[in-house]
């Protein structure tokens, strides 16, 4: 019952003389604000306290019981640490060992100027020693390798390289150093960026190479900054290739905004969707993170959790999953669907029990 009260709370849309009441009585500190954006944004606040309110009425049935029982056995594909040039969050033995204290089944380290599978061995001693001497099973940590300009871009060879590593599991494309994120979302127009597609929309030889050694190591191509039009023809040309496992990481975040039509078409490609971002101070979700509830209710089965946790300004990787969790059930997303995005489908993702 809670359940169904839920699931119409969240698709309650707000009536309209509501919103044109709002519109006239709250004032935006924007200037030059289009009515339009205005009703746009108030319609979005609007929803969210809507169902909100609701919350407080019909009670959510949460508590810290329910969230560490979803995080036990959790898997998730896509954790930035602390070993980049730059600030990160945590070092990556203290996520492995948090996620061990959390009882997750395993953990992916991505980072994003050298190959992190290069640390596994170690991150995986660390998981292990910690968790001998408190008497509980190791997170398995696994990792990869971006293909950035401090790896040579689109290079066989790295990749090659990196399967004497224990744990290698992962290729993402360019993130960084993508050629649409140089030139369209950091304006850097005289960066020209990595690409992957010729002029005529081809996938390049380079990357064919690469393909190939992800289809024969049986490893997971995953996207990177580039649009739907770009990430479409890589995971056509990696199917035919052979390739088994793929990943669309963050595709409602600006850089690498997809569609929902778009998602769905990749799935039918056999492409797994991560859900990313809830846990952040910035969640930047153009359409309003409502527009993510939908997303998983009608792509569940196709997801996995990549929470790209990590940054300065968020919590650590396993306060921002345990909020995700909370956000995911407060707004409708059922314990069955948070299994599957944060268990099942990650565990036959990575082929692992």
């Amino acid at each position: 019952m809670m359940k169904q009260a839920l699931e119409e709370l969240v698709k309650t849309d707000v009536p309209s003389e509501r919103l044109d009441q709002l519109t006239e009585l709250v004032e935006i500190d924007l200037t030059n604000l289009d009515p339009g954006v205005k009703r746009h944004l108030l319609k979005q606040q609007l929803e969210m306290f809507q169902v909100e309110e609701g919350l407080y009425a019909i009670g959510t049935g949460i508590s810290d019981e329910v969230v560490d029982e979803l995080m036990e056995g959790s898997i998730d594909t896509h954790v930035h640490g602390g070993s980049e040039p730059f600030e990160r969050r945590e070092l990556e033995d203290d996520i492995a060992i948090d996620c061990t204290r959390a009882k997750m089944k395993a953990v992916v380290i991505k980072n994003w100027y050298h190959p992190s599978a290069s640390k596994i061995a170690l991150l995986q001693k660390a998981a292990d020693n910690w968790a001998e001497a408190n008497q509980l099973n190791p997170v398995q940590v696994f990792g990869g390798i971006t293909l950035n300009n401090s790896v040579g871009g689109l290079n066989p060879e790295a990749v090659i390289r990196c399967l004497g590593f224990p744990g290698f599991k992962y290729v993402w494309m360019p993130t960084t150093d993508s050629h649409y994120h140089q030139s369209n979302i950091l304006n850097r127009k005289k960066h020209t960026g990595i690409k992957y597609l010729s002029e005529k929309g081809q996938v390049v030889h380079q990357m064919k190479e690469i393909l190939h050694v992800i289809a024969d190591n049986n490893l997971v191509l995953a996207s990177g900054f580039y649009p739907y039009r770009e990430t479409a023809p890589l995971m056509e040309e990696a199917k035919r290739t052979g390739v088994k496992r793929m990943e669309l990481i963050h595709p409602t975040l600006m850089h690498t905004k997809h569609t929902l039509a778009e998602m769905k078409e990749l799935t039918q490609e056999g492409v797994k969707i991560g859900l990313t971002g809830i846990a952040s101070v910035n969640a930047r979700f153009i359409e309003g993170i409502r527009s993510v509830f939908k997303i998983i209710r009608e792509l569940s089965d196709y997801m996995v959790l990549g929470s790209s946790s990590g940054q300065i300004q968020n919590p650590t990787h396993i306060e921002g999953m345990k909020w995700m969790i909370r956000v995911l059930l407060s707004y409708g997303i059922t314990k069955e669907e948070v299994t599957k995005i944060f268990k099942t489908n990650p565990a036959a993702h990575l082929g692992i029990n």
